[in-house]
Order: C-alpha cells, then structure tokens, then sequence
C-alpha cells in the first residue's frame, strides 16, 4: 500500500471513530459512557499486543525445541524407536517336540524347582513351594545339591537370580524383609543386601551391571553388587526383562518396547517396539534373541535394531519361552515345561528337540541352563530339576 493510500486510510478510520463517539454520546448522553467505550477500545488494543507476543513467544520456543532435536543425537538423548524390518524376517515354527533319546538317561534332583543362572561353575535354582526359602546350588554333573542358602527372611515371590561380577543377586520381592537384593557370594554364603524401591530383573559381566530398583528404572551396581549411584529412569515403561550383551545393556519393558544402553553410562542408544511384552532376552555380539509374551522368540541385529528371524512357539500356546546360550555359541529355549529345542542361531529354525515327560496344563517355565555339556531344566510343578547330557 502507497503512502497516500495510508493516508486516506487512517483519515477515514478517525473519521468513523469520531462518527461513533459522537453516536455514542448521543444515545447516552454521559461522559460515563463515552468513557467505557474508550476503555473497551483501549482493552481490545492491549489483547491483540498480548496475543502479538504469545505468538512471537511460541515461535521461539518452537526454534529452540527445534534446535534441540537437531542435536540430540550428539546430546545424549535416545534414539528414535526401531520397528520391525520392511524386509521380511526368516520365519520359522516349533511344532512337536521329540522324546528323549533312550540312549541317555537323565538325572532328577529333588528340592529345587527352579533352574535361574549358571554361575561359579554351578547351576543355581529356588524351590517352588507356596513359600519358597531356599536358594540351591547343584553340581555341573546334576548328581549332587551341593548346598543351600535359608533365604526365608527375604523371600516372598521368588525371582530369578542372576550373576553380576563376582556374586550372585537374589531379588529379595514381596518378601518378609525389604524389597531389594540379597548378594550372595560364589559358595552360596550371603555377602551384604542391596536395597531397592522395587527389585526385579538384573545382569552385567566380570566388571558390574545394572539392576532394577523402582518399577521403571534401573541402577548401576559394582562387581560387589554394591550401588554405585548412577540411575537411569526409563520413559513412561515399566521394567520386565534385563540383558547384557554385544555391548550394550537391554531393558524389556511391560509397554512392549525395548531399550538399548550403554553400560558404561546408562545412556539410551536405540529402542526396539516389540510385538508383544519381552520376557526374556539374550545376547551375543552378532544378535540379540527376545522372547515376548506373544509366545514368539525374535532375533535382532544389535546394531540396527531390524528383526532378522522370528520362531512361533506352536508346542504350548500356555509357556513362555525361556532362552539358554551355549559356550560354542549354541542356542536353546524352553517351549514346553518339560521340553527344550536347540534352535538354529541365524534362522531360528529347530535343529533338535528333546521332551522330557509331559507337560502340566498350568503353563508357565521354570527355567533352563546349559553346564558342563548338560541340559537343566526347572521343573517346579514337581519341586524337582531334571538335567541330561548333550552328545
């Protein structure tokens, strides 16, 4: 617009400001009035200079959150979730499972229920009575208890243990005592208590780990198990599953996502969405196995995040599948109460399967673990673990 154009526009709307003053005046006849129209202008100019800036305002808040993602990659915060692959993953199916060959011969030790880690050259388990107490060590060869541990003051629901470092943690969850961890040393002698707002799952290597201590954050511990007050809260997820491996540490979540970190910060690195609640999880340098309550085992690259195979548990649609690596690189899981199936560690496809006896109808696995070039497996229906040899 010109300049006399801007002229003769402000010339006419001073005009009609002046035609409705006097209009105004003329219908009240009070200087009140006139002065409560003055005011309601004055009112409005002043709303649209607050609108003008909350808008100024908005627009440099939008640049600096803007900016902000821009550089979040080199900041510390996560990466964006990864979803499955566009590529289609191998697809593979547990069917049947085999009984076991009459050429070996298994072995049943009594008391324990539970198969939960191998650590210190022995296979740890809980008994599975209405209120478990006992934490078991059995030998490598599956002969012998070689003792236990009266954990009656902490226990309440029994959780898996796990090794980190030099000893073994016991979650300590709805027990009698506070919730937390019990350290347990490599001869099943109890070492110091770990507290925790919410204990559960946990894992590391020779150095430290991590551990849950609140429904939705872990902490970092030292090869003693002791805290060492690094924290990393978890985005709106709840803590299901723990895992260490291919450098990085895995945290499963309730909500069906999965967190990549780095052990050594805790930063988050990367999240995976699952089809369904991780369960358990494994890894090794070239993959990392989720077993989701979906009964399904994925595989992953660890780097990408993009599923590479996926395994549909078809034996018991009631069982989670529990997960064992083997030392040659061996993978195995549990898709039966009383059955395991080595699983090709590229495909997922079955490569054996043995069935020990038959399955109860309750569902669920005790757990499962390679020692010594023999098979564990929990069977907690019968407060018992069965083991055989792997030829």
């Amino acid at each position: 617009m010109t300049t006399p154009d801007m002229n003769t526009f402000e010339q006419r709307l001073v005009e009609a400001l002046h035609q409705e003053a006097s209009l105004a005046m003329t219908l009240t006849d009070t200087p009140r009035e006139l002065r409560r129209w003055r005011d309601g202008q004055r009112h409005r100019r002043n709303r649209a200079r607050v609108a003008a800036i909350v808008g100024i305002a908005a627009a440099v808040a939008g640049l600096i959150i803007g900016l902000t993602m821009l550089g979040s990659k080199t900041s510390g915060r996560p990466e964006p979730a990864h979803k499955p692959s566009a590529v289609a993953p191998h697809r593979a199916t547990i069917q049947t499972l085999q009984p076991l060959p009459a050429s070996l011969s298994a072995t049943v030790l009594h008391g324990p229920g539970t198969v939960d880690v191998v650590a210190f050259g022995a296979v740890w388990g809980m008994d599975t009575t209405d209120q478990p107490r006992y934490l078991y060590r059995m030998s490598a060869d599956g002969g012998r208890i070689l003792g236990r541990t009266d954990l009656h003051n902490y226990i309440g629901d029994p959780v898996p243990s796990f090794r980190i470092g030099s000893v073994l943690m016991v979650p300590s969850v709805n027990g009698p005592g506070h919730d937390g961890y019990v350290v347990i040393d490599r001869n099943g002698k109890r070492a110091g208590f770990t507290p925790a707002s919410k204990a559960g799952a946990g894992a590391g290597d020779a150095s430290g780990g991590w551990v849950q201590t609140d429904i939705d954050q872990v902490a970092q511990v030292d090869g003693s198990g002791h805290l060492t007050g690094r924290r990393v809260r978890l985005p709106s997820a709840s803590v299901s599953a723990v895992a260490a491996g291919a450098g990085s540490l895995w945290v499963g979540t309730t909500s069906g996502g999965m967190y990549r970190l780095d052990p050594a910060t805790g930063r988050i690195t990367g999240r995976f969405v699952a089809p369904g609640q991780p369960i358990q999880i494994a890894a090794i340098d070239s993959a990392v196995y989720v077993a989701t309550n979906g009964y399904q085992l994925l595989r992953l690259d660890p780097s990408t995040l993009h599923v590479t195979a996926v395994n549909d548990n078809q034996v018991s649609p009631a069982s989670w599948d529990e997960i064992a690596l083997g030392p040659n690189g061996s993978l195995w899981v549990a898709p039966d109460q009383r059955g395991v199936a080595e699983l090709d560690p590229v495909t997922l496809a079955v490569t054996r399967s043995v069935q020990i006896s038959k399955a109860s109808r309750e569902g669920g696995n005790f757990g499962i673990g390679l020692q010594g070039g023999r098979m564990f497996i929990g069977d907690g229906d019968n407060h018992r673990v069965v083991s055989f040899p792997l030829k």
